[in-house]
């Protein structure tokens, strides 16, 4: 089958997107497909990105983690590989062009798979973090995901076609000027990994008083090591994602709290 050109496939998956999402954030039927949407701009919200694909279709996000800003828009994606602890807000949205995008999770040995069926080479590393990066949008990119929101029209071929989707996404990403990230995080024996496995406890525990001496251990790292490459990798301190998983917990008591007040109160608040 002959891929469309990017512009025609933007214009389906905008259709599509608004079909098969009726409210600001849907979870399809695919697993590990959510769709979002809003016809407003938003205020900076603090949020967990697990490890994900997120490719907007229509307007334009930014997302800050630390001093470092993303932006972008329907003409780059981007690879989260870490559950980082960012503040995202949509930048472009109205009405007539409302915000529309796809989220697509995986895990490491997802992409460890990939690259060892496909032996994928990782390319050019870039320095500084690892975690999260932009990667142009293609028209090949584009064509599986428009394939694979078609499928949620038809549970037969959504539950043969599903998972082979999710792999030629992962495969397109392998081929695109982030793919160092996805290496750094399907290899165990990276930094990458190695923190993965702190931040994961810390997610587990972040509300003990978790004694800091113990994480380079759980690393297997040594402990200036340790810290240089846990801030290069997150942006953080292993205290400063504790704090942030923290605010963001208060942040969700505190929005269903306000959820239950009458709206005269909330529009006070």
């Amino acid at each position: 089958m002959k891929t469309q050109d990017q512009p025609s496939l933007l214009g389906e998956l905008q259709m599509l997107v608004s079909r098969h999402c009726p409210h600001k954030s849907t979870k399809t039927a695919i697993d590990y497909l959510t769709l979002y949407q809003s016809e407003t701009t938003t205020d900076p919200l603090l949020v967990i990105y697990e490890p994900r694909f997120y490719i907007i279709i229509q307007g334009a996000k930014t997302v800050k983690i630390h001093k470092s800003c993303f932006h972008y828009d329907q003409n780059h994606y981007l690879i989260a590989t870490l559950d980082l602890p960012l503040s995202g807000r949509i930048t472009h949205a109205t009405p007539e062009k409302p915000y529309l995008a796809a989220c697509i999770t995986f895990n490491p040995e997802e992409i460890a798979r990939i690259i060892a069926e496909t032996r994928a080479r990782p390319g050019a590393r870039t320095l500084g973090r690892t975690s999260l990066g932009l990667s142009p949008v293609t028209a090949d990119l584009l064509d599986v995901l428009y394939r694979m929101l078609r499928t949620l029209d038809n549970e037969r071929d959504r539950d043969f076609l599903a998972p082979m989707l999710k792999r030629e996404i992962i495969y397109c990403a392998l081929q695109g000027e982030q793919r160092h990230v996805l290496h750094e995080i399907a290899d165990q024996r990276s930094d990458t990994s190695r923190i993965n496995r702190t931040l994961a406890f810390l997610r587990a525990n972040f509300m003990d008083d978790v004694e800091a001496a113990s994480l380079p251990e759980l690393a297997g790292m040594g402990q200036s090591t340790f810290y240089r490459r846990f801030r290069a990798i997150t942006g953080l301190s292993p205290l400063q994602y504790r704090k942030r998983l923290r605010l963001q917990e208060q942040d969700v008591s505190c929005s269903v709290t306000i959820s239950w007040l009458p709206m005269r109160l909330r529009r006070r608040l």
